[in-house]
């Protein structure tokens, strides 16, 4: 509750944050991880890679790749992109300046620089860019171009922290 009512209330404002963190304490203080938290987890990793397959379906169906992998292929994608993509998108979040506060190293001054903020931010998002990468290189049954995934997993990280600026002004 400390550490994430603060980060709530602060990218959906007071009145819906305190709704927000209403619904999740509730949700929290009632869970029970007995048989239905296992089902839900098992349904939660099955879900997970059904959306996997299917992304890698609409792939594909966008370069008109008419080969699929094989179920193990598809599975072995999912299970890097399951273990990989987390990791890449937690270390994007050292251009978090919410992460400092979190570690409580803002009374540092080497965070407290313009410079070093820069530097996070631009470490932030190489390895976003490099999720993005990841996923535009292994998804597709067809090799692709490395160039054109460098390119495309950049212009995604780009859109995508344009969105994230625009979801919160928006909230």
């Amino acid at each position: 509750t400390d550490t994430f009512a603060p980060v709530i209330k602060k990218h959906f404002g007071d009145e819906i944050g305190n709704e927000i963190l209403y619904y999740l304490l509730s949700i929290v203080q009632n869970i029970q991880v007995k048989e239905l938290g296992i089902i839900s987890i098992c349904t939660f990793f099955i879900t997970v890679v059904l959306l996997l397959i299917q992304i890698e379906n609409t792939f594909d169906d966008i370069y008109e790749i008419h080969h699929k992998n094989t179920i193990f292929q598809r599975l072995l994608k999912c299970w890097i992109i399951i273990t990989i993509s987390p990791l890449l998108f937690g270390l994007s979040s050292l251009k978090s300046n919410n992460l400092i506060q979190f570690l409580n190293l803002e009374h540092i001054y080497f965070f407290a620089d313009s410079l070093a903020n820069w530097m996070r931010f631009a470490i932030g998002m190489i390895f976003q860019s490099l999720a993005f990468i990841l996923a535009y290189y292994i998804m597709p049954s067809k090799r692709l171009h490395l160039k054109s995934v460098i390119i495309g997993g950049i212009i995604a990280s780009v859109l995508f922290e344009i969105l994230k600026y625009i979801n919160v002004y928006l909230v």
